[in-house]
């Protein structure tokens, strides 16, 4: 009797900056054979993921399988737009020009309602507790996912984007506070 293939579940924001990594970890993977792999995001994401069933980032073997699951809600973007008409948050190089963009970023972790974000919890929840997944990869900045795992008491691995020294000054700032407030972080965990 052959082992069950392993499942890997991928939970990802649709915006392509964030979500190429996952996909490019999903083709490798799919092509190694025997695995499943789950991609969890938004709508936007739909014709990518389409794109990688279709062979269109290289083919995989018939023993590899991928299964999109579908949120409902609002992608990062299209929430940004909804509610803040933001078309994007590029901004020209350097120091000098950053500063004018924090207002518009501290607004973008507003763009979800309480209701909008614990939906998108319950839903990554049903979504894990499906799957049964072996590992998890959560996308940097996707806190409802996170948030799903933490609640479930599932363990992850971050994946992202971000170079070491982004992903460094998060863990720093999380040392931090833990040192500094460490029963608020028990709060918020």
């Amino acid at each position: 009797m052959a082992a069950p293939s392993p499942k890997i579940l991928f939970l990802t924001n649709s915006e392509f900056g964030q979500a190429n990594v996952f996909l490019a970890v999903a083709q490798e993977l799919l092509s190694r054979g025997n695995i499943s792999v789950h991609i969890c995001s938004f709508s936007p994401l739909a014709v990518r993921i389409e794109e990688l069933r279709s062979g269109g980032f290289g083919t995989y073997p018939d023993t590899s399988t991928l299964t999109w699951h579908l949120l409902s809600g609002m992608s990062m973007h299209e929430a940004r737009l909804a509610k803040f008409g933001i078309q994007s948050i590029d901004h020209k190089p350097g120091a000098r020009y950053a500063p004018a963009m924090y207002e518009t970023l501290a607004m973008l972790g507003k763009s979800r309602t309480g209701e909008e974000y614990v939906q998108g919890v319950r839903e990554m929840k049903a979504v894990i507790g499906d799957v049964q997944p072996d590992v998890i990869a959560v996308e940097e900045y996707f806190y409802q996912a996170m948030d799903a795992c933490i609640v479930l008491g599932a363990e992850f691995c971050v994946l992202g984007p971000g170079t070491f020294r982004e992903h460094a000054s998060n863990l720093e700032s999380l040392w931090v506070k833990m040192t500094k407030y460490p029963a608020l972080v028990i709060i918020f965990l």
